[in-house]
């Protein structure tokens, strides 16, 4: 069995900082913006199991990061049913958002 690793190998942060354009995959701010660089943050949460592959990762600015914490899903406020959270990675942010 291959061990788990929290920290992200800088090839594969390089690569998901491309994909991301360096912007936050939750509120779109840019490093630029920020004025630091942004964090390489698991998807499905590595302290729930997540691995630290390329499809579980999105760049996530501190705040964002934090916000989100270990949660997968929350209560929507309108409908109050159990929904799962924005994946920057499989959703287009203008349509879950709008």
């Amino acid at each position: 069995m291959k061990p788990r690793r929290r920290k992200v190998p800088a090839a594969l942060r390089r690569k998901v900082r491309e994909q991301a354009q360096a912007r936050c995959g939750y509120c779109l701010c840019s490093e630029v913006l920020i004025g630091m660089l942004l964090e390489c943050e698991h998807l499905f949460p590595f302290s729930l199991g997540g691995a630290t592959v390329e499809e579980n990762l999105w760049l996530s600015c501190r705040r964002c990061n934090e916000a989100k914490g270990k949660q997968t899903e929350a209560r929507d406020p309108v409908t109050s049913e159990v929904v799962a959270l924005f994946n920057p990675r499989r959703q287009r942010w203008e349509e879950h958002f709008q």
